[in-house]
């Protein structure tokens, strides 16, 4: 038996895992590798975004008498072999490129804040269990001396002391908790649901000890303000843009060169040749791109003041509201639970010497509930917006 324990212990124990590890499993999130896969998707945009297109190969036939097609009949006939090449006379693909490549490093970012938002709700996600065991555990702790409340109860009732109505409200009242119990071990399973598709692990195999829950309290150090960092890459890629959109109004150059292959029969030779070619920019479409992507740089610029200031009033209202669940637990535990405690202990040894009804009895039991899980909530708030906090300051969420 003893062999067979610890068997049992030593397997379970290689099947546990630490919260570096959920922090990894996080990293490999399909949704977090889907960012990579299109930054990765722009990375390769932007090498093409920078070439100046294959050269372009021409063969022709020309000159040839329309009665016969014979190659000898006349001087100009021949077989043309030409190449040509489009050449960019200023840096225009360059900054295009350089601008997708600053739209690829914003993925990823994005992928990066993903991350710390997935990191985010697993914390949110353990915090609740947090909560929610607290809560199971005043349940329990409530039901095991509401069995000795209605053992005393059974006791007056056979010496007439207590009537059959009051037995039977004891023991509504133990059901009640009962439900709440079960509902307890419900909410938990949920949680589990929601922790596996962020981590694709176990919750209940999860080894507690390893969950640094201090450093929600601490601000760590470290810029992973992902988010910023990406809206700032769009604004690079905007600049990008508009420099390659005012470098466009310079067109290309399009240089060709040809060998014609003759009869010889002017004994002129071979025919060679030349052309250099340009579009003339008289439509209003590079005209219509360049504001185009100078009013796309001012929607984004908006969006990144819009959000610098969002995350100002995100801070102060996060730390305004720690202050606040703080005072209110320090109250709390220095007083409300310690009074609410005495209350329902000197309430139930009353109860136990007939000074007391049945109704003042529960009435004490369920203010004191109703106070710890009260506390039970405001301290994963409390919590909750620490994580918060460090989260919109840009804080590291694990170690």
């Amino acid at each position: 038996m003893r062999l067979f324990y610890l068997v049992f212990l030593i397997s379970h124990a290689s099947s546990a895992y630490d919260f570096q590890e959920v922090i990894k499993k996080v990293g490999d999130h399909s949704s977090v590798k889907e960012l990579q896969a299109r930054s990765n998707e722009l990375k390769e945009q932007a090498s093409s975004a920078n070439s100046w297109g294959d050269p372009m190969l021409k063969l022709a036939a020309k000159n040839f008498p329309k009665d016969s097609l014979k190659k000898n009949e006349t001087p100009m006939t021949g077989i043309e072999v030409g190449i040509s090449q489009k050449i960019s006379l200023v840096p225009k693909y360059h900054y295009r490129a350089q601008g997708i490549e600053e739209l690829s490093q914003s993925k990823v970012y994005e992928s990066s804040d993903l991350k710390r938002n997935l990191i985010k709700s697993l914390w949110s996600i353990l915090i609740d269990k947090k909560r929610i065991e607290s809560e199971l555990s005043i349940f329990k702790e409530n039901a095991n001396w509401l069995n000795k409340m209605i053992a005393v109860s059974k006791k007056l009732y056979s010496n007439g002391n207590l009537s059959q109505q009051a037995l039977l409200e004891l023991q509504i009242r133990l059901s009640e908790l009962d439900s709440s119990i079960n509902n307890k071990a419900i909410e938990l399973s949920q949680l589990s649901s929601n922790y596996r598709y962020f981590s694709n692990l176990e919750m209940s195999k999860l080894n507690e000890k390893t969950i640094p829950w201090q450093i929600l309290k601490k601000n760590s150090a470290g810029n992973e303000d992902f988010k910023e960092k990406s809206i700032q890459q769009i604004l690079k890629a905007s600049d990008h843009k508009i420099t390659a959109a005012k470098l466009d109004f310079i067109p290309d150059m399009t240089v060709s060169f040809g060998y014609t292959k003759r009869a010889n029969i002017d004994d002129r030779g071979d025919f060679v040749s030349a052309s250099i070619s340009f579009p003339m920019p008289f439509s209003s479409k590079k005209y219509s791109n360049l504001n185009a992507v100078t009013e796309s740089k001012i929607a984004v610029s908006k969006a990144y003041l819009n959000y610098k200031n969002y995350k100002e009033d995100r801070l102060r209202n996060f730390n305004l509201e720690i202050s606040k669940l703080k005072s209110e637990l320090d109250v709390l535990n220095k007083r409300t639970v310690k009074l609410a405690t005495s209350s329902k202990e000197i309430t139930a040894k009353s109860y136990q010497l007939g000074r007391s009804t049945y109704s003042e009895l529960l009435q004490s039991e369920l203010n004191l509930q109703k106070i710890l899980l009260r506390k039970a909530n405001l301290e994963a708030l409390l919590l909750k917006n620490y994580l918060s906090l460090k989260y919109q300051r840009g804080d590291t969420l694990h170690e």
